[in-house]
């Protein structure tokens, strides 16, 4: 048994060997070969061993194909074997595909057995590199069936990664004629979006596009340096920037990225606090961009990451808060987010040696820098075809605003011209009884005659002197004889006809009570307007309310030789209504009024009620001219009469009907009109038995507002006559 465990012994210490020492086979046609899988590493925690003290120290293989270390300061000591198994030099190139590394050194063995040291870096000038490229390289010659063993040292502030790599100079010269294209189309589409979002912002003036060039531009730059090649065009010789603009531009893109999300997203409006954060982001940005000017650059790398981590959380959990409110912008966002984020997270693993330095992780964030920035951009774009939408939405809004607009504007101006024609019918209507009170008077003067008399003070006798006679101090009084009592005296003497003097007083009687009504109308109308009328209510009989009104226009239905009747059924008529008597009565006044008036002296005005489940049913029917369609919705307005010619005809102020409406909605009820021309018109209007709540009766609008408005004047019931 002990024989057997150590064979096995030597053959896992056989393997081992021959797999620490693996060897690269050089081949004439080598492209881009991966070096990883045939290296050895050693850390130098003292970071002060020479060559000569590390060929003697233990290796560990790397089982990867490009190796990496994460965020380290220790030095990494690097073993391969390369083999020529040709009978000619073959000449080669060795690339460390990493540009951002601080101390590179290899140790190439010569014959005597000493070392040639090359060294290189991002410490370094430019011109101090071997080839004139963004990566580091070094030209080598492995001799006809030669076998040799290099070191490499490679040490940094930042992220050590080892991609290494064997060329032939052929194989890539290749390489650069189909990477540097795509790497140059990879600029020219950022440069493209820049400027094309550039153009929209001076087109349109939105801020988001601004922020989102300044994003590019942060965003191109920041590309040029991880590349390498802002280090080979701009500053080569300048290491000092070489080593702080990375954390810088990384930082400048972030801050750039958290304006460009808070207004692309409207983060102050949609998610207030998420503002806030990047706004305290923006500050800290500019702290971490001075620190990384001025601090270890090990420190603000670690600083700059730490943010880039802590922003990119907020942004996905802005974009999915917003995607889930339905937001468009939000879904844009967060698919080409995505993009960028499944980039930087290749990257970043790569960093932290989390994952190997492959050409997908080493690419990563400029492929989604790339997708994101279309994708963003035609976000954009989007946004303007939203906007266009949203244009037209408001175009449409507003055409119907303006059209509402001008409607209103139409009925003001058609309220303006009914008050302009009600104004008319008032002066015309207001003239009539004041010529008949004015005029009437003057006529009735000249039926009394004013004659000279003499009066006695003495027996107060009254003589009546002929044309031209005159008396005179002495002369004495032809009844007591008395002298110098007789004094001048006027005397008036009727000379007309009784009945003609009664007939014209009855036409100032009228005249005086309609031109009462209708200031009445217009004293009404105003409390209304203010809301200043307050109704008395009180429990009144059914038939009383109705009889009162019926016969307070008896008089004006006799003159139009009209049958005035009424429905009502007895056990209705002791029914109570709980309402102001005398505002319904004038509400059923104006009706029964307006019924007889446009009756033209045809037909019945019938009155009726009728009991309803909780309210009372007031119709008044006559069949007269009727009301045509077209006017039936506008005779209850103020100031609207139906026609200017019947208003003529007819008279009335064109308020009765408007005024008897707010009286019945003061009472909780309802009013309408039922009418065919030339047939007739019915008047309905319905009245709650138990009257109106306290909600209904009150004033919308303090009794203040109405304190300088003339009062209603007193009057009897007997005055409210014709109502329009």
């Amino acid at each position: 048994m002990d024989g057997w465990r150590s064979l096995a012994l030597g053959v896992l210490v056989l393997a081992f060997a021959t797999r620490a020492h693996a060897q690269f086979t050089l081949d004439p046609g080598v492209s881009g070969e991966p070096l990883g899988k045939q290296l050895a590493s050693f850390a130098d925690e003292s970071r002060t061993l020479t060559i000569e003290q590390v060929t003697s120290a233990q290796f560990a293989p790397v089982s990867v194909d490009a190796p990496s270390f994460g965020l380290t300061r220790t030095p990494i000591w690097f073993r391969f074997t390369v083999r020529n198994p040709r009978a000619q030099v073959q000449p080669w190139i060795l690339e460390l595909g990493y540009p951002h590394l601080d101390r590179v050194e290899l140790y190439v063995p010569r014959d005597d057995g000493s070392w040639d040291a090359r060294k290189t870096g991002d410490l370094l000038p430019f011109d101090h590199r071997e080839l004139d490229h963004r990566n580091f390289m070094f030209r080598l010659n492995e001799p006809a069936y030669g076998e040799r063993t290099f070191y490499l040292r490679v040490q940094t502030e930042g992220s050590l990664s080892v991609p290494l790599f064997a060329w032939s100079t052929a194989q890539l010269l290749r390489h650069e004629e189909r990477e540097l294209p795509l790497l140059w189309m990879l600029y020219g589409v950022i440069l493209v979006m820049a400027l094309y979002n550039a153009f929209l912002y001076f087109a349109i003036r939105r801020v988001e596009y601004l922020y989102y060039v300044s994003y590019n531009l942060s965003l191109l730059l920041l590309e040029f340096a991880l590349t390498g090649q802002a280090f080979q065009f701009v500053y080569p010789s300048s290491p000092w920037l070489a080593n702080h603009m990375v954390p810088v531009l990384v930082a400048s893109t972030f801050a750039s990225t958290a304006m460009f999300i808070r207004s692309f997203l409207s983060l102050d409006s949609t998610l207030p606090a998420v503002s806030r954060i990047y706004q305290l982001s923006g500050w800290v940005t500019c702290g971490l961009i001075a620190y990384s000017l001025l601090g270890p650059y090990a420190l603000a790398l670690r600083a700059v990451l730490a943010l880039a981590v802590v922003l990119t959380a907020v942004s996905l959990y802005a974009a999915f808060v917003l995607v889930a409110r339905g937001q468009r912008a939000a879904r844009f966002f967060l698919f080409a987010w995505g993009c960028l984020l499944g980039g930087v997270i290749l990257y970043l693993g790569k960093t932290y040696g989390v994952l190997a330095n492959t050409t997908v992780s080493e690419w990563g964030v400029q492929v989604g820098a790339a997708l994101e920035v279309v994708l963003l951009s035609l976000a954009l774009a989007d946004r303007i075809n939203e906007m266009r939408a949203n244009m037209s939405e408001l175009n449409a809004q507003l055409s119907h605003t303006v059209a509402e607009l001008q409607g209103a504007l139409d009925a003001a101006e058609q309220a303006t011209r009914a008050k302009g024609d009600f104004l008319a019918t008032m002066s015309h209507e207001l003239r009539t009884p004041l010529n008949t009170i004015i005029n009437i008077p003057q006529g009735l003067l000249l039926d009394f005659q004013r004659d000279d008399a003499a009066l006695c003070k003495a027996c107060e006798s009254l003589f009546e002197l002929s044309p031209g006679e005159r008396f005179d101090v002495g002369t004495s009084c032809p009844h007591c004889s008395a002298v110098g009592t007789l004094q001048a005296q006027r005397i008036t003497r009727y000379l007309g006809r009784p009945e003609q003097t009664v007939h014209h007083l009855a036409l100032i009687e009228r005249a005086g009570k309609h031109l009462l009504q209708m200031v009445d109308g217009v004293l009404d109308f105003s409390k209304l307007e203010a809301r200043a009328l307050r109704l008395k209510l009180t429990p009144i009989e059914l038939g009383t309310l109705v009889h009162d009104a019926l016969e307070t226009v008896s008089e004006l239905a006799k003159r139009a030789s009209l049958p005035l009747t009424l429905t009502l059924a007895p056990e209705l008529a002791a029914q109570l209504l709980v309402a102001d008597p005398l505002r319904i009565k004038q509400v059923l006044i104006n009706l029964i009024a307006n019924a007889i008036k446009f009756s033209n002296g045809r037909g019945a005005v019938t009155v009726s009620v009728e009991r309803e489940a909780t309210s009372f049913l007031f119709a008044v029917r006559d069949q007269g001219i009727g009301i045509a369609p077209e006017h039936v919705g506008r005779i209850f307005e103020r100031f609207e009469q139906v026609e200017q010619g019947d208003t003529r005809r007819y008279g009335g102020s064109g308020l009765g009907l408007s005024i008897s409406r707010s009286l019945v909605e003061m009472h909780a009820g309802a009013i309408w009109v039922e009418s065919t021309p030339n047939v007739g018109s019915t008047f309905y209007f319905r009245l709650p038995v138990a009257g109106p709540t306290p909600e209904d009766k009150e004033p919308e609008e303090p009794i203040s507002m109405v304190l300088n408005r003339v009062p209603r004047l007193s009057k009897s019931e007997l005055s409210k006559e014709v109502g329009s």
